[in-house]
């Protein structure tokens, strides 16, 4: 047989979702950003995609990531994301096999026990950690690129359904966010094929109805994902997620998140002052020292931003949560008696503060 291309590949997978890594085979994609990369291989040669991804070398349930050298000087690697049907800019979970991959291959030298890295990526820089022992990497951690919620409530027509709310995120890709109870759906295992095809009508329709257009850079835009969340449950209140990808599957469950809002710039009065707010470890996860993890990460990032203080808010039943927060200095200052209805009843809320510059605040 007579070889007319060939490629290198490492599987890798961050907790079950698949995330291929092309580590050989490819010079390089014309561009001057990893942007420009992504576009070129969207609209002129889509043929490596198809090589890598599509049967019988590939399969839907599995997303493919190309390694290339960083176009940004302050990055030491980059990436492009390359899915079923098309080319995200951003994806946590090929991002950390991406990361793994390349440390464990020695593409990008190991330091122990931690690696600090950035990733050059279509949607922007993205620093990250990973935690290294033993020449293997154990664990990742990455500050994504700026989220934010672009509409909320919008109304949508869904064929066989009817209108429908949903809110439309930016996370790396445009998220349409719906609420499970809205369908009838219990967010169960056997529910998996009616999510699948809820999901994919849903991003149809959102994007029929509404142009998701990214304010700093108008190439990134429509919906890619619809995420059904379900009703907050037990005393943490956690909830069940899930992702629909296309061209028809779920999405593994995040492990954790965190999330810094930062003020408007026109408000110059609270310029000072950032919200922590989203956090949250999946229990799968838990007692990995994850949740402190992104904690600290958020405080950082707030440092790093110029911010002075931190808010957050919490529900009284919340222990884990509370304890934590309590244990990094975060001082309670008020209770919300009606804070949020759960479980046919009022649970109150606790509001708290940190001073992140340990001299009271002061500018």
């Amino acid at each position: 047989m007579r070889w007319q291309r060939r490629v290198s590949v490492v599987d890798a997978h961050a907790e079950g979702e698949v995330g291929r890594v092309i580590t050989g085979g490819v010079l390089d994609v014309p561009g001057e950003t990893m942007f420009d990369k992504k576009r070129y291989l969207e609209t002129e040669d889509d043929s490596l995609r198809r090589f890598v991804l599509f049967e019988p070398r590939g399969g839907a349930a599995m997303s493919v990531n190309l390694l290339l050298p960083p176009c940004d000087p302050g990055a030491d690697l980059g990436m492009i994301v390359m899915e079923s049907t098309d080319y995200p800019p951003m994806s946590v979970s090929n991002a950390i096999c991406v990361v793994t991959v390349a440390l464990e291959t020695g593409i990008v030298p190991m330091t122990e026990p931690e690696t600090r890295l950035v990733l050059d990526t279509p949607a922007g820089l993205v620093p990250v950690r990973a935690r290294c022992r033993g020449g293997k990497c154990e664990s990742v951690s990455l500050d994504n690129v700026p989220s934010f919620l672009l509409h909320r409530d919008l109304e949508i027509k869904v064929p066989g359904v009817g209108t429908i709310a949903a809110d439309i995120a930016y996370g790396g890709a445009f998220f349409a966010l719906v609420d499970a109870g809205d369908f009838g759906l219990a967010m169960t295992p056997r529910e998996a094929r009616r999510m699948v095809e809820l999901g994919e009508d849903i991003k149809s329709a959102a994007n029929d109805a509404f142009a998701a257009v990214h304010p700093d850079n108008p190439e990134i835009r429509d919906v890619t994902f619809t995420l059904f969340g379900g009703p907050p449950e037990g005393a943490e209140g956690t909830r069940k997620v899930a992702v629909v990808v296309s061209p028809g599957r779920l999405d593994r469950t995040i492990a954790g998140c965190a999330q810094l809002v930062r003020p408007p710039r026109n408000n110059e009065a609270q310029n000072y002052v950032g919200q922590l707010t989203h956090a949250f470890v999946a229990p799968w996860a838990r007692g990995h020292g994850l949740a402190r993890g992104l904690a600290l990460a958020i405080e950082k990032a707030a440092r790093d931003a110029g911010l002075r203080v931190l808010n957050l808010d919490l529900r009284e039943t919340q222990d884990a949560a509370i304890k934590l927060y309590e244990s990094l200095g975060y001082q309670r200052w008020g209770t919300h008696p009606h804070y949020a209805w759960i479980d046919d009843r009022w649970v109150a809320g606790y509001f708290y503060h940190k001073d992140l510059t340990g001299n009271g605040a002061r500018p």
